[in-house]
């Protein structure tokens, strides 16, 4: 995580989430990383983040959904799924439709790339 965030331009927001990190491994991750860093506990739901949840039962579908709507949403985005496999496969879907995308995931990378 440290080698992708020190190349991103400063000013670039950064959040990283997770469901059940201990206040161990919260200060951990926070002493990683110089600069002004703060860790807010409680729900996502804030005015600055927007998460949209849908559920479409078919994969067919949903790469379709992704493919058309993504390029008109504003910003940079997340999109989790279950598997690493499904990153893998929907990333490759979405720059085979021109929408830059990377899957990221555990020891997808090479410790000095960075997603762009």
């Amino acid at each position: 995580m440290l080698t992708i965030i020190v190349d991103v331009d400063k000013g670039t927001p950064v959040l990283c989430t997770t469901a059940t990190a201990t206040t161990k491994v919260a200060d951990d991750v926070t002493n990683q990383f110089s600069g002004d860093w703060s860790i807010q506990r409680g729900s996502l739901l804030r005015e600055s983040l927007y998460l949209h949840n849908m559920i479409i039962p078919k994969k067919a579908a949903r790469l379709a959904w992704l493919a058309e709507n993504i390029p008109n949403l504003p910003g940079s985005g997340v999109v989790y799924v279950n598997s690493k496999p499904d990153a893998d496969q929907i990333a490759d879907w979405l720059r085979s439709r021109d929408i830059s995308a990377r899957a990221y995931y555990a020891g997808v990378m090479a410790p000095n790339e960075v997603c762009q």
